[in-house]
Formats: structure tokens, C-alpha cells, sequence
């Protein structure tokens, strides 16, 4: 696995376990210090799309 694999399933992970019903909105930061990212902060704009592919993604797995 490459960190775009691992922050994909972390954000999916997020998603998946939030229940809207229990749970308040929340934003996402995500901080990948490794040499392959140069050991920088990533921006939104770096995984706003995962977030948008996972953010409607409820308890039961279902969209």
C-alpha cells in the first residue's frame, strides 16, 4: 500500500463508523509525515475528493 492507499481507507474507515444520528458533523485533517510525501501536512485539496467519494457513506455501508 501506497499513504494516497492508506489515507483512502483511513477516510473511508471515518465515514463508515460515523452515524448521523449519534454523532455531530466533523472535519477532516490529515498529517502523513513520511518521505514519500516529503514529510509535509497534506492540504484539503489533496484529499477533498476521497472525502467527497466517502463522505455520504452511512453505518451500513450503504451510500
Amino acid at each position: 500500500m501506497n499513504v494516497h492507499d492508506l489515507v483512502e481507507n483511513g477516510i473511508r474507515i471515518l465515514y463508515k463508523s460515523f452515524d448521523s444520528v449519534k454523532d455531530k458533523p466533523f472535519d477532516i485533517e490529515i498529517g502523513v509525515f513520511t518521505p514519500e510525501n516529503s514529510f509535509i501536512r497534506l492540504k484539503k485539496e489533496d484529499y477533498k475528493e476521497l472525502v467527497d467519494k466517502y463522505k455520504d457513506f452511512s453505518v451500513d455501508g450503504e451510500e
